[in-house]
């Protein structure tokens, strides 16, 4: 006859009550254990303002400035901005910062001292095509001494043209960058690395300003200055706007910068970088309706980063 073991049947349900919990989590824990941290992570958001400055001018010759302004002619004696800022852009930067894992991901921690950055930029273009000016001196007075009747002085009135052109148009880029810093975790640190950015022109057109200024100055008998006064004529102001195609822009640069750690110990202050950066730049302008021009300029830009 066949004997139940009752107490050994108590103590196998037992140990399998026990058991049953660990064998419902081990799976739980296995899985965790293999999760790694993704191999990027966005970390920080910098906005920055600043402006991208040449001085090398566009050089459009009268055939293409008939394409851009039809009608308009350039003048005979006007000059490109050789020795004065040809090429004047603002912009406006919004990124953000993705920092690499370190090789011990699973520990979860990145890399900030290596930063891929990623954002959108816009400027407002401002590139001068020519600027001219004439000028007319006309003897309004003789200066004549009550004492002796001699004549001490003149006084002349200058009146003066100026007329200048220029091409503008507000461009909408997409940037990239990758930057190596050094240690950020001191106060100061100090980046550098390599960036492009390209995009497109908004709104391009061709303007025509002009106005003039009237003088009066007052020489002695020998043309020396003794004083003047000058008056700008409101009602000869002229613009001319002429619209055009839709280009494209693009620029590869070379980041350089410095951070600057606002906190030491407030936790938020901490999280915020006062950052300045100079941006030596070779960049390309495309305008359709004459050529593409490739140019070398200086951008810069001051901002702040808010990193989490």
């Amino acid at each position: 006859m066949y004997r139940v073991n009752i107490p050994q049947i108590i103590y196998s349900m037992k140990k399998a009550f026990f058991l049953l919990p660990l064998l419902l989590l081990s799976p739980g824990i296995v899985s965790a254990q293999e999760v790694k941290q993704p191999k990027y992570k966005i970390s920080q958001f910098q906005l920055s303002f600043g402006g991208d400055r040449s001085l090398a001018p566009l050089n459009i010759n009268q055939n293409e400035f008939n394409v851009l302004a039809p009608g308009a002619l350039i003048p005979a004696n006007s000059t490109p901005y050789t020795t004065q800022f040809g090429w004047d852009a603002p912009t406006l930067n919004m990124n953000v910062a993705i920092h690499p894992l370190k090789k011990n991901g699973l520990a979860g921690e990145y890399n900030k001292n290596r930063t891929f950055r990623a954002g959108i930029s816009a400027q407002g273009i401002s590139a001068s095509i020519y600027n001219t000016s004439n000028s007319f001196t006309t003897r309004i007075d003789t200066l004549v001494s009550s004492a002796n009747g001699s004549i001490y002085g003149f006084v002349d009135s200058i009146h003066r043209d100026f007329t200048y052109s220029s091409y503008m148009a507000t461009a909408v880029k997409l940037d990239f960058a990758y930057l190596a810093s050094t240690d950020i975790s001191k106060r100061f640190s100090f980046y550098s690395g390599v960036g492009l950015n390209f995009g497109i022109t908004l709104a391009p057109r061709t303007e025509i300003q002009s106005h003039s200024w009237d003088t009066q100055r007052i020489t002695d008998t020998n043309e020396n200055y003794i004083s003047n006064q000058s008056v700008y004529n409101a009602l000869n102001v002229n613009r001319q706007v002429y619209q055009n195609k839709m280009g494209y822009m693009a620029a590869l640069y070379v980041p350089i910068g410095v951070d600057f750690r606002l906190g030491k110990k407030n936790e938020v202050m901490k999280k915020m970088h006062l950052f300045f950066e100079l941006r030596p730049t070779v960049s390309v302008l495309s305008i359709p309706e004459t050529k593409t021009y490739v140019y070398p300029s200086m951008q810069n830009c001051v901002g702040l980063k808010f990193e989490w």
